[in-house]
């Protein structure tokens, strides 16, 4: 059976302070593949690690989480 704990997650926040809280948190909770990225470019280059969830900050420099967003569905449907 699949556990929610083995999720591979991705982080993608500017703040490396936020960056660590989310982190830790879901090392707290038990989830163990959490990467972080300061910005939706290095996200968007390890999408081939296919991550079940992202958690992508609306103000991402050089461009903002939505204009992300929807490079990674068109990529990834």
């Amino acid at each position: 059976m699949y556990s929610n704990k083995r999720l591979k997650i991705f982080i993608v926040d500017e703040d490396p302070i936020i960056r660590e809280l989310y982190k830790q948190y879901l090392f707290n909770m038990g989830f163990t593949y959490v990467d972080v990225f300061e910005n939706g470019w290095q996200c968007f280059e390890q999408l081939h690690k296919k991550p079940d969830i992202i958690i992508l900050d609306y103000d991402v420099p050089p461009t903002d989480g939505l204009d992300i967003l929807k490079k990674i569905k068109r990529m990834h449907p």
